[in-house]
């Protein structure tokens, strides 16, 4: 299921993953390929429902590019007024800035699911769930091979990207900075297993759902439930694990962010500037 949730958030992601504005508009330019991509590998699609699903997600791509981009922009753009105005960053106003990122993806996320639902109506046959059920399967054990790699392999890994991260926004991090990002990695190095086994279960969920030919409308209904609550019938302390790895993870970021420098958040507040005129560029 991450997979298909990354159909809707691809583009929010640009954010954290790219360092320049001509980078953002290049990926951005190349995002619907990256969806049709996508459902080329879990869909079984032929010449007609493949010039459906194109259609789709041309649609889907000008939904977002209305009516996300610019809310995304003015998010940005008031985090960037906010730290300049203080002189700092609050740690507050970071875990209310990641709350307002956190409301943008489940909009994001309601957005897309009409679309994904009037795709995925059209797959709903023995064939064709069973052509989804082992492409799922399929990406669940390559995501499952990366426990077969050294913890300390995985944890190096983790650690230079989140630091690549960061550094895209504010500049090298210093001594301290790291160390914040290393005791991160330490603690929630063990959570890829219970990660991967929600995803495998609500794997299988989804494909029981779609082999009772559901409607569109029930699709859609489906797909929000999913996304936006991964884990209902699930036990309680599944729901608690995935709450306490959304507050580390604002942990990890207000601990960074309000240990900037001057010049660490000046480049912040510029990052940010220009992310923000650049989804406004895209959107006019």
């Amino acid at each position: 299921m991450k997979n298909l949730a990354a159909f809707a958030i691809v583009i929010v992601i640009v954010i954290f993953v790219l360092g320049a504005c001509s980078a953002t508009r290049l990926l951005y330019s190349f995002a619907d390929d990256f969806i049709e991509d996508q459902a080329e590998f879990y869909l079984l699609l032929d010449e007609d429902t493949e010039a459906y699903v194109d259609d789709k997600i041309d649609a889907f791509m000008d939904w977002h590019r209305t009516n996300m981009l610019p809310g995304y922009a003015a998010y940005l753009s008031r985090q960037a007024d906010t730290i300049e105005a203080a002189g700092r960053v609050d740690r507050d106003q970071v875990l209310r800035a990641m709350d307002g990122l956190r409301a943008q993806l489940e909009a994001t996320v309601k957005g897309f699911t009409p679309f994904a639902g009037a795709v995925l109506a059209h797959h709903t046959g023995k064939v064709e769930t069973g052509h989804l059920r082992d492409r799922l399967a399929e990406r669940n054990e390559e995501n499952r091979e990366q426990l077969d790699e050294p913890a300390q392999e995985r944890a190096e890994d983790r650690a230079e990207r989140t630091q690549s991260n960061f550094e895209r926004f504010t500049g090298d991090l210093n001594a301290a900075q790291l160390q914040i990002i290393r005791r991160h990695v330490a603690t929630t190095l063990g959570d890829t297993k219970r990660r991967l086994d929600r995803r495998t279960r609500n794997s299988k969920r989804f494909i029981a759902f779609m082999t009772s030919g559901p409607k569109s409308e029930e699709i859609q209904a489906f797909l929000n439930a999913m996304f936006l609550d991964p884990d209902a019938g699930a036990p309680k302390a599944e729901a608690q694990f995935r709450e306490a790895r959304f507050q580390r993870f604002q942990n990890l970021v207000a601990d960074v962010l309000t240990s900037l420098s001057d010049a660490q958040r000046q480049n912040l507040i510029e990052s940010l500037r220009d992310f923000a005129e650049d989804f406004r560029a895209i959107a006019s």
